[in-house]
C-alpha cells in the first residue's frame, strides 16, 4: 500500500505544478483577455466561441496535434487583434 501511495503522489505532483502554472498564467493575462473581448466585440465573438468549441472537442478526442494547432491559432488571432491596439500595453505609469 505504501508503494501505491508513493507512486500516486509522485504522479500527482507534476499535475499540481502544471495547474499552478496555468493558474498564474490565467491571472497574469486577465487584462489582455478582457481587452480582447471588449475590442473584438460581437463581430468576432462567434469566432472565439468556435475556437473554444474546437479546442474542447480536440481535447475530448485526445487529438494533441489538433489541440496544439487550434491553440496556436487562437493565441495568434488574439495577439494580432491586440497588436492593433498598442494602448492596451501601456502601463498606468505612462
Amino acid at each position: 500500500m505504501a508503494d501505491d501511495f508513493a507512486s500516486f503522489t509522485g504522479r500527482e505532483r507534476p499535475a499540481l505544478e502544471l495547474a499552478s502554472i496555468v493558474a498564474r498564467l490565467w491571472d497574469t493575462t486577465q487584462h489582455y483577455r478582457r481587452a480582447f473581448t471588449r475590442l473584438a466585440g460581437d463581430r468576432r465573438r462567434w469566432i472565439t466561441g468556435a475556437e473554444h468549441h474546437l479546442l474542447i472537442e480536440a481535447l475530448r478526442d485526445q487529438d494533441l496535434t489538433s489541440v496544439q494547432r487550434i491553440l496556436e491559432l487562437h493565441i495568434r488571432r488574439t495577439r494580432v487583434e491586440l497588436a492593433h491596439h498598442p494602448e492596451v500595453f501601456e502601463t498606468q505609469a505612462e
